[in-house]
């Protein structure tokens, strides 16, 4: 007795996950600062900036006073521990440093701003570097490091508002903590305050919003980065990603056949094609199921287009098979989509005439026996696994093979 339906089973999301932010190597150029005045407690340098605060209120066009107090105030941050205790000292620094900017922008003295702009750098330089040496040692850290590494991030910010690399790597801290939210904001706040970021940015954007489950913002935001740099086939398979995640596989496809193009030997992009032209193709056939047998040139061409994207499936996973014979799951795969597609043409055998259906009949008998001759691999090497045996307990009985459907049955367990 033959069985006209087969259970469709799913085929597994196959995510193409990468890393984010990769590498965190420190900003060279700028003198990185230490302690200095080392010999000055906490107390005298204290004593320093109120005889500073004085100086400014009785002449409050010093520029040189501001700088001086700015100065001071970074030696009196980077005795506070943890860093967090910094930002409060780094906010008052940077004021007094925009005053003495200002009084230098005013009076054209370029040596004045270039001596102000040198100690932002240094103050910047040091904090954001002390987070980055806190992120090369990722093997052993702890929550504690990664807020200590954030806050680091953020006093180089604080002194620097507007450096985009401080914000990347403050994001990737969060990141690593698990505080995707923050990490998003970071980035966002990186977005408005400077108006011409790297099309990187946006690409780890993106990556946040799809780890968030914000998948149509993270489609939005990879397609706005695919407008500046088609070229960057990371950023291709982040927007893959987020199309496989929305059921967008029509999408999906085409980014996946680029990647396949450029990296052929990826057996990760070769799967991922394979099973988004899998599922292309299955979306095609259950539209025929909307159709009548009136529609028969529409029917045609619909199954034909099917067809074809099934083939290109198959071809992708067998490409992998045949470099890595042992690769069970892709075997899994193949067997899946064999069985899945001949269940599917069972369903739609009835819009066609008696005569065109031998022919779909063909074709599931051929997708079957493709199916059994895997799945008998598959239980060569996990006999144990009754979710094969089912599989060739249904093909077997289709195809009439009684004696092997009774074994496969009891070995089901059904």
């Amino acid at each position: 007795m033959k069985y006209t339906y087969f259970t469709r089973m799913a085929i597994p999301f196959i995510g193409i996950a990468f890393g984010f932010f990769i590498g965190c190597s420190t900003l060279s150029g700028n003198k990185t600062k230490t302690e200095s005045d080392g010999s000055l407690s906490q107390k005298d340098l204290k004593k320093r900036l109120s005889k500073i605060e004085a100086n400014i209120s009785s002449n409050p066009d010093n520029a040189e006073a501001y700088y001086q107090k700015g100065d001071v105030l970074s030696k009196l941050a980077q005795r506070q521990n943890p860093p967090a205790k910094r930002a409060p000292y780094y906010r008052e620094m940077q004021n007094a440093l925009a005053e003495a900017s200002t009084i230098h922008q005013s009076s054209s003295q370029t040596q004045g701003e270039e001596k102000v702009d040198e100690l932002l750098q240094v103050n910047w330089s040091f904090e954001h570097n002390q987070g980055v040496k806190i992120l090369q040692t990722d093997s052993t850290l702890n929550n504690n490091d990664l807020n200590n590494a954030a806050d680091h991030f953020n006093n180089a910010l604080i002194i620097i508002p507007d450096s985009a690399v401080s914000y990347k790597m403050k994001a990737r801290a969060l990141y690593k903590k698990h505080k995707i939210d923050q990490a998003i904001q970071t980035l966002n706040t990186a977005r408005n305050r400077i108006g011409d970021l790297s099309t990187s940015y946006i690409e780890q954007l993106a990556y946040l919003y799809l780890e968030s489950n914000q998948t149509q913002r993270a489609i939005d935001l990879y397609e706005e980065a695919e407008s500046f740099s088609s070229d960057n086939l990371n950023l291709l398979h982040g927007l893959a990603n987020a199309y496989i995640t929305a059921d967008q596989h029509k999408e999906a496809t085409k980014l996946l056949g680029t990647l396949v193009e450029n990296k052929p030997e990826n057996i990760i992009y070769l799967e991922s094609y394979g099973t988004e032209l899998y599922s292309v193709g299955m979306q095609q056939l259950d539209s025929l199921q909307s159709f009548t047998i009136g529609d028969s040139l529409a029917i045609q061409q619909t199954k034909s287009s099917a067809d074809t994207l099934m083939n290109m499936a198959q071809n992708q996973l067998r490409k992998i098979l045949n470099q890595n014979p042992d690769k069970t799951e892709i075997k899994q795969q193949l067997a899946d989509i064999n069985k899945n597609y001949a269940a599917k043409l069972s369903q739609i055998k009835s819009l066609y005439s008696e005569s065109k259906q031998q022919e779909i009949e063909n074709q599931i008998q051929n997708s079957l026996s493709s199916a059994v001759n895997l799945y008998e691999e598959l239980v060569e090497q996990q006999p144990d696994k009754t979710e094969f045996w089912k599989h060739l307990y249904q093909a077997y009985s289709y195809l009439g093979m009684q004696e092997q459907a009774n074994e496969a049955k009891a070995k089901a367990n059904l």
